[in-house]
C-alpha cells in the first residue's frame, strides 16, 4: 500500500511542474507596437476622401489595408516566434496557442468594427 502523504507529494510534483507561465517573446510588443503605430500614423495620409470619393470602395479599401497590415504583422510574429522557439527547443504551450487565438480574433474585430463604422457610424455601432 502506497503512503497517502507521498502520493499527495507526488501529485503536487507533477502540478507544480505542469505549470509554466506564458512568455511572450520580446518582439511581439514590438512588432504589434510598430504595426500599429504605423496604421495610426499612415490613417490621414492612406486612403482619403479625396483619393477614394465612393465611401462604399473607401471601406473596401480600408479592409484589405487594415487586414494585409496586421495579416503581415501576424506572420512576421508568428515565424519569429517559431523560430525563437526552436533555437530553444520548446514547444507551443496549450495557453499560449490559446492566447495567440484570442489575439487574432481580437484584432479581426477590431477590423471589421472600422469596417462596418464606414457604413453605420461609430455612435450607431456602439
Amino acid at each position: 500500500m502506497h503512503d497517502p502523504s507521498l502520493q499527495l507529494q507526488h501529485i503536487q510534483s507533477m502540478l507544480t511542474r505542469g505549470q509554466r507561465n506564458l512568455r511572450m517573446e520580446r518582439h511581439t510588443l514590438v512588432l504589434w507596437g510598430l504595426g500599429g503605430g504605423g496604421l495610426v500614423a499612415s490613417s490621414d495620409w492612406v486612403l482619403t476622401a479625396e483619393q477614394i470619393p465612393d465611401a462604399n470602395q473607401r471601406a473596401v479599401a480600408w479592409l484589405i489595408y487594415l487586414a494585409l497590415s496586421l495579416f503581415g504583422v501576424g506572420y512576421a510574429d508568428w515565424r519569429l516566434t517559431a523560430r525563437v522557439k526552436a533555437a530553444r527547443d520548446e514547444t507551443w504551450s496549450f495557453i499560449h496557442r490559446q492566447v495567440i487565438k484570442l489575439l487574432w480574433l481580437l484584432m479581426g474585430l477590431g477590423t471589421l468594427f472600422t469596417f462596418s463604422t464606414f457604413f453605420f457610424g461609430g455612435g450607431y455601432m456602439l
